[in-house]
């Protein structure tokens, strides 16, 4: 019999089209354009979710530059790099993403990758807090017998009644 081919789990979804986002963008930040950036929850591109804190010092100095002055060249990324190893990162990044080309195709790849796992993530979220929100509440025969001790307890005291039944 022959073993199984061993392979290493798929990296996260999230993270890898943040990794696709910043190849393109070294390369071609004139595709952000059309796209928000900042840390509002709403933003497609809120940098704060890029686990990598190398990557996201990048994201940042990308975004950055692409708002101060719009079109750039590597060279001037590079020129902003004070760790040596944010520029060997920043060469790699920019490397792969001309290798790999057709940057709009693959920036609104990315992008639509991280806005469905920014959802997915706001809607775990939202379920957990209904779960524990859930556990917190009575159960409906218990909010139903007080109820009724309620309406008998009104009843046995006439003061209670509304005036038009006495």
């Amino acid at each position: 019999s022959v073993a199984p081919i061993r392979r290493t789990p798929p990296a996260d979804e999230e993270q890898a089209s943040w990794t696709s986002l910043l190849e393109v963008l070294v390369n071609e930040p004139g595709v952000l354009g059309g796209a928000k950036t900042g840390g509002a929850k709403t933003s497609p591109l809120d940098l704060r979710r890029i686990a990598d804190l190398r990557d996201r010092r990048i994201a940042e100095m990308v975004v950055g530059l692409a708002e101060q002055v719009g079109e750039f060249r590597i060279a001037d990324l590079l020129s902003r790099c004070s760790d040596p190893e944010d520029a060997q990162r920043l060469e790699e990044l920019a490397r792969r993403g001309a290798a790999r080309g057709n940057y709009q195709i693959t920036f609104n790849l990315a992008l639509e990758r991280i806005r469905r796992a920014s959802y997915n993530l706001e809607m775990d979220q939202s379920r957990q807090r209904f779960s524990s929100a859930k556990t917190t509440l009575k159960p409906l025969g218990e909010s139903r017998d007080q109820f009724k001790d309620f309406v008998e307890g009104v009843q046995e005291h006439r003061h209670f009644v509304p005036r038009g039944r006495r």
